[in-house]
């Protein structure tokens, strides 16, 4: 797994979202799937890649301007600040993408490889990691834990602006003019989110050549050596590397529409892989705060019980800042779960910065989730476990 990982950054380095280098790095991973004998197919898709990200830009603005409007028209600075918060809100904390019509459809595309059963099929595995990496979080690189509070703060000052001067216009308080000048200091954590990518396309070892590592790994460990086919006896086994994550679940999102129905069909259950880092953060993630989405208490147990059978300590925890994959299928009303390797406590200075490199990842990690998805799988073949 270390040397693919090392191969995919030595041979394309970072992968931006819709980029030619996530590209070729797709095609690469098909090769590989094909290459341990399973039927690889690329799905590409068209998304509006920099609508995430960019639409920042246009919240940070909006803020400005209704600061300043203010001094003018405090109910035309109240409704616009409304607008802007419940836009922020609904577009980039809940991945909801609601202003994606703004931005530019791009290509990108998702790999998947299927190793099908020896007997007849009653349920489908897909494990899963994405491809793509990250432009770096400049703040976070350059001001570790207080970039990451003031990222915190800017989307605190974009959802609390509205409120904050619907109160001053319908009380007309004399305090009125302090919060407003308490809302322009803080203003300039607003840069944080305004240029929040510096220019370097970090490597994304951990996040997220780990997740796909591992899915290539589960076709080295049950293909039989059988075109197309598993050692497995009902289970039929599919492992996908996702496109376009870093920018709003893209992938995984085209991915759930487009197969909807056939994985409905397939009762197919999705394990999401993202950032192992290593063993010791290994945590099941139950709930995922800012889409909403909370993972089935069955699946949940029964991987947490393979995690136990595998002598893996491992963690439950909700997911309270940013998204993964998992939430895509979520959504879409598919079953699915997904598993960190990385603190989610604090922050750790690899997440999204040019530390996230080779040398900054335990093996150890990588090797003890092997282990748990390969039990995981084979009891749910079994019928061990009833996820």
């Amino acid at each position: 797994m270390m040397l693919f990982i090392e191969t995919v950054i030595s041979r394309f380095g970072g992968r931006l979202a819709g980029s030619k280098e996530e590209a070729a790095a797709q095609a690469f991973v098909k090769e590989h799937f094909q290459s341990l004998g399973a039927v690889a197919e690329l799905q590409p898709f068209k998304a509006a890649l920099t609508a995430k990200f960019l639409a920042l830009k246009i919240f940070t603005v909006i803020f400005f301007v209704s600061l300043g409007l203010y001094w003018f028209s405090l109910p035309a600075a109240t409704v616009l600040a409304f607008v802007n918060g419940i836009l922020f809100f609904g577009h980039f904390l809940t991945y909801r993408n609601w202003i994606d019509f703004l931005f530019p459809q791009m290509e990108s595309s998702n790999v998947h490889a299927t190793l099908e059963p020896q007997g007849e099929v009653t349920q489908t595995i897909i494990v899963a990691g994405h491809i793509d990496s990250v432009r770096e979080f400049q703040w976070w690189y350059h001001l570790k834990n207080f970039g990451g509070m003031l990222t915190i703060l800017a989307g605190a000052l974009y959802v609390l602006q509205g409120p904050v001067l619907l109160i001053l216009w319908l009380t007309g308080v004399a305090w009125a003019d302090i919060v407003l000048i308490v809302l322009a200091v803080l203003s300039p954590a607003t840069f944080s989110m305004y240029a929040m990518h510096g220019k370097q396309v970090v490597d994304g070892a951990i996040d997220n050549l780990t997740g796909v590592a591992l899915a290539i790994e589960m076709a080295k460990v049950f293909g039989n050596g059988e075109a197309g086919k598993s050692r497995l006896k009902n289970t039929r086994l599919r492992l996908v590397s996702f496109g376009s994550e870093e920018c709003g679940l893209r992938g995984s999102t085209a991915y759930a529409r487009q197969n909807r129905q056939q994985l409905l069909k397939e009762k197919a259950l999705l394990v999401n892989v993202d950032t192992i880092k290593d063993k010791q953060h290994l945590s099941i993630i139950t709930s995922e705060i800012n889409t909403r989405v909370r993972y089935g208490k069955t699946v949940v147990a029964a991987l947490n019980q393979a995690f136990a059978d595998s002598g893996v300590p491992v963690k439950h925890i909700n997911l309270s800042v940013g998204a993964t994959d998992g939430s895509s299928f979520g959504m879409q009303g598919l079953p699915a779960v997904s598993i960190i390797g990385m603190d989610s406590t604090q922050f750790d200075p690899c997440y999204h910065t040019r530390l996230d490199k080779l040398e900054n990842l335990d093996p150890e990690g990588l090797e003890s989730l092997k282990t748990v998805l390969v039990n995981f799988i084979e009891g749910c073949d079994t019928g061990k476990y009833k996820a």
